[in-house]
């Protein structure tokens, strides 16, 4: 099981452990789906001359601040800070660098792609355990963003006394250059990417929660021993494994249906289709397999054994983001 950590606004300073019942209910978020649409909207008239590159620079920010983060670096203890006027007042997982203790996972970035899913199918599907692979979804800023566990390698250069004992303050300060940016940089190899964001080092670095059609890959055992009902480990890979996982939890939790209602298909959120028929394809072949999935296309046997609810409207097609920030999102 990893600590990671997560909050319900980009600029609250207090943050709390990801449970995987959390997760669940972030993923099926209408205000979520809707937000991020809205900025793969927002590209999309940038691209067609419809919005000043500055303009949407202004509104992103204002949206993402408005989205849930999840801290996949760390989690992080209590810390007693300074108020403006003097005061002192104590800060319940203070979202800090000082105050983090490593969750042995990295994040790594490719920003500005095509489409995310395409990058994904051809370098990484079929190889998530060889790298590590812990989460992988498409951004709403046309992104792709892999969660991985660091490889033992780079883990021991700073090794951790306990996970709930924080380091003392100049490793803090030296693990993201001494421990996440090699890491980092091995997977860019692994992969064969020239460039990607090298600025996901911090341990404090977030990242934007995106709605479950975002997701590619998801290893809820490695995060929460999360298991199947016969107690193999739960390994979320489709569409379908994803839409029956959150949909289990939808018991008092959330606007299942208001999520539904705002469902878009993934090709047309990342991929706009004029672009796709401009290029000779269509959006299905553009997006890839994945994307054309439906809830009722077959799971891969070990990864679905979650309660299906059967009042739950069915979409139509599917298949991530959340972008990270340091101490302050981006």
């Amino acid at each position: 099981m990893r600590r990671i950590a997560y909050s319900m606004r980009a600029t609250a300073p207090s943050t709390s452990v990801l449970q995987a019942a959390d997760m669940q209910r972030l993923l099926l978020r209408t205000d979520v789906m809707d937000r991020c649409n809205e900025l793969t909207d927002m590209l999309r008239q940038v691209s067609a001359g419809e919005m000043s590159p500055g303009d949407y620079a202004d509104q992103k920010g204002s949206i993402k601040r408005r989205l849930p983060i999840v801290c996949f670096h760390a989690s992080f203890t209590d810390q007693v800070v300074e108020g403006g006027d003097g005061s002192y007042r104590q800060v319940k997982g203070h979202r800090s660098r000082s105050a983090a203790l490593p969750s042995g996972l990295a994040m790594y970035d490719v920003d500005g792609v095509t489409n995310a899913l395409e990058i994904y199918n051809r370098d990484v599907r079929g190889r998530e355990a060889e790298l590590g692979i812990v989460v992988a979804h498409a951004t709403p800023s046309h992104g792709l963003r892999l969660v991985f566990r660091i490889p033992h390698q780079f883990l021991q250069r700073v090794p951790l006394s306990h996970p709930d004992v924080l380091l003392p303050k100049p490793q803090l300060e030296a693990y993201g250059k001494t421990v996440i940016a090699p890491a980092q940089q091995w997977m860019a190899r692994v992969l064969g990417h020239a460039t990607f964001d090298e600025s996901c080092q911090d341990l404090a670095r977030c990242s934007y929660v995106v709605p479950w059609t975002y997701m590619f890959y998801l290893d809820a055992h490695e995060l929460w021993d999360s298991t199947n009902a016969d107690g193999s480990p739960l390994i979320l890979r489709t569409t379908q494994d994803f839409y029956r996982w959150c949909i289990s939890a939808q018991e008092g939790h959330g606007d299942v249906a208001g999520a539904m209602a705002s469902y878009r298909p993934y090709e047309d959120i990342i991929m706009p289709k004029a672009e796709a028929v401009e290029e000779g394809r269509t959006p299905a072949e553009t997006a890839g397999p994945q994307a054309a999935a439906t809830p009722e296309a077959s799971a891969t046997p070990e990864s679905s054994a979650t309660p299906q609810a059967s009042a739950t409207p069915q979409p139509s097609a599917a298949s991530s983001e959340a972008t990270a920030s340091s101490t302050t999102p981006t």
